[in-house]
């Protein structure tokens, strides 16, 4: 009698194999049964006997075989040993439903307001053949944009999207076709899902589904990449804001550069040195910022090489770039910038260096210079001199008799060199500098952002209200800070700015106390920092005296925005 089975296997009962099972096989103990085998009684009541169908395998009679039946009798008194005629067992088997299986890729870094395709999604169902199934893919946190590829598309551009038709026509839409949008100004964790569905269309047991998940990491930071220009054979160090001023982070975090690749350098003060080549080959490197929670995100800087040595140059030829750092020669040289962050450095002869309209730094070098650096923030760069006194005008054609005889005209600040400087500012808003040495700042009218650099300094803000600034490079000095305001700023009082010395670090008032002290002594305040808190890799450390202060509440200035400890 044929015997109806499904395509996960049954045992059966029998005697001597005359012929075996035409497809599949047959087992007794887990091993394959041979022809003109017996099988004893126990095997046949044990449920050893056991016909297994090949994979996948199904169909009216899908297979048989032929065998004799023997009884215990023998051949004693006349009997027959074995049963004359062969007898023969058919096996149909019923199809069961297979069910789809996803294919999904790796957790995916989405940047912060902005599309991403998603690629590596498959379905692959071995039943279906080119019977209709389906695939819903669902996100929490944004939008699904699906199009092309052959199937049924209901939902794109909704956090939910339903694709029908054939898994070779749903993995055609997958292939390439999948736009993640995360929901405007969302950053976190979502989660892509992806359901198949085979519709239950051959076999029993069916429908089936599988369901996998793609993390989705909406990253609160983003790197966009840059593009410097450097002249040919110059030993360049370029501020870290000529990496960071296209970056975001979505959290209202500051930014800090961690690290770069080779050929470029960061240094412990933040800025980023590179050394090109005599030719003019191009070059590049990666960096990666972060912000204080830890979040990171990498760009990519190209570096293009010029040829300075001409008598002009106009950087506008080579725009649009994030930052250049040109060193022309030592002829009478005219050097123009952009809207960028231009560094231009004169050689020995007069030159002539225009910083454009972006924020520039200008440095003469020897001879008689003009310098103008237009429009934005713009400093006078005075690095590569020993000690001197210098007052900032505002204005045009002003003279700077410190390397040379220069004249210069719309710059809003000075940086100091390795002696003991003294730079007073102007009425308006001047960014000081102080460099190496024990120098003395005083920034006069307006609102003036002060840095001592290295050296145990002296800063007077003046009238406005002040930022004082201190970073990690500056050496274990403690600076005097002789009019320092504890009003808001917005009310007239100063800012201590110590978010260097706190980079990946978040300080709140309740945390501010691991980081911060305050320490009154002989009338003045001494402000301490501590930059990895509880950690063991720092100690406090002076870093400012203000001088006739007292009564100061750590948790206060922090409230009122005194205490800058965001990069």
């Amino acid at each position: 009698t044929a015997g109806t089975l499904t395509d996960n296997g049954i045992a059966v009962t029998l005697g001597q194999f005359v012929t075996l099972a035409t497809a599949g096989t047959l087992t007794d103990n887990g091993i394959a049964v041979t022809l003109g085998q017996f099988v004893t009684l126990a095997d046949i009541t044990g449920g050893h006997l056991v016909f297994t169908p090949a994979a996948n395998a199904n169909g009216a009679g899908y297979s048989s075989f032929t065998f004799q039946v023997q009884d215990n009798g023998g051949t004693s008194n006349g009997g027959v040993d074995l049963d004359g005629s062969a007898n023969s067992l058919t096996f149909n088997v019923t199809a069961v439903d297979d069910g789809p299986v996803n294919t999904v890729p790796a957790a995916q870094n989405i940047t912060y307001n902005a599309s991403q395709s998603i690629t590596g999604l498959s379905v692959a169902d071995i039943d279906s053949g080119t019977d209709s199934i389906s695939v819903t893919l669902s996100v929490a946190h944004g939008t699904l944009v699906v199009s092309g590829g052959g199937a049924s598309i209901a939902g794109s551009g909704t956090a939910a999207v339903t694709l029908t038709g054939s898994a070779t026509q749903i993995n055609t839409t997958l292939g390439s076709n999948v736009t993640y949008t995360p929901t405007t100004n969302f950053n976190g964790g979502d989660t892509l899902t992806m359901v198949s569905n085979d519709q239950g269309h051959n076999g029993t047991g069916g429908p089936l589904t599988d369901t996998d998940t793609v993390a989705l990491n909406v990253m609160p930071v983003h790197a966009t990449n840059d593009v410097w220009i450097i002249s040919s054979s110059t030993p360049a160090t370029l501020p870290g804001i000529a990496l960071l001023g296209n970056d975001t982070d979505s959290t209202g975090q500051g930014l800090h550069v961690v690290s770069v690749t080779g050929p470029a350098t960061l240094n412990p003060d933040g800025t980023i040195s590179i050394t090109t080549g005599a030719s003019l080959t191009p070059t590049s490197f990666d960096y990666t910022v972060a912000n204080q929670s830890g979040a990171t995100s990498t760009g990519h800087v190209s570096v293009t090489v010029i040829d300075s040595s001409p008598s002009t140059v106009n950087l506008s030829t080579y725009a649009p770039y994030d930052a250049s750092y040109i060193l022309s020669g030592n002829g009478q040289d005219n050097v123009n910038g952009t809207g960028a962050l231009d560094i231009l450095a004169g050689g020995n002869g007069k030159d002539t260096l225009i910083g454009g309209s972006g924020n520039d730094i200008l440095q003469g070098g020897g001879g008689n210079d003009i310098l103008d650096g237009g429009a934005g923030i713009d400093l006078l760069d005075f690095s590569d001199s020993g000690g001197f006194t210098f007052t900032l005008l505002a204005g045009l054609n002003n003279t700077a008799n410190v390397s040379g005889t220069d004249t210069y005209s719309n710059m809003e600040g000075v940086i100091g060199g390795n002696g003991n400087d003294n730079i007073t500012g102007n009425s308006g808003d001047n960014v000081l500098r102080g460099g190496g040495g024990n120098d003395t700042l005083s920034g006069a009218g307006g609102n003036d952002t002060l840095a001592g650099g290295s050296g145990t300094d002296t800063m007077t803000g003046g009238t406005g209200s002040d930022r004082f600034v201190f970073n990690a490079g500056d050496g274990a000095g403690a600076d005097s800070i002789t009019d320092f305001g504890s009003a808001a700023p917005g009310s007239g009082g100063d800012i201590l700015d110590i978010s260097d010395l706190l980079s990946g670090v978040v300080v709140t008032t309740a945390n501010a106390s691991q980081y911060i002290q305050l320490n009154v002594s002989g009338g003045n305040t001494t402000v301490s920092v501590d930059r990895d808190g509880s950690g063991s890799s720092f100690t406090f450390q002076d870093v400012a005296i203000l001088q006739s202060v007292t009564g100061l509440n750590l948790n206060t200035l922090i409230t009122q925005g005194n205490l800058d400890t965001t990069p």
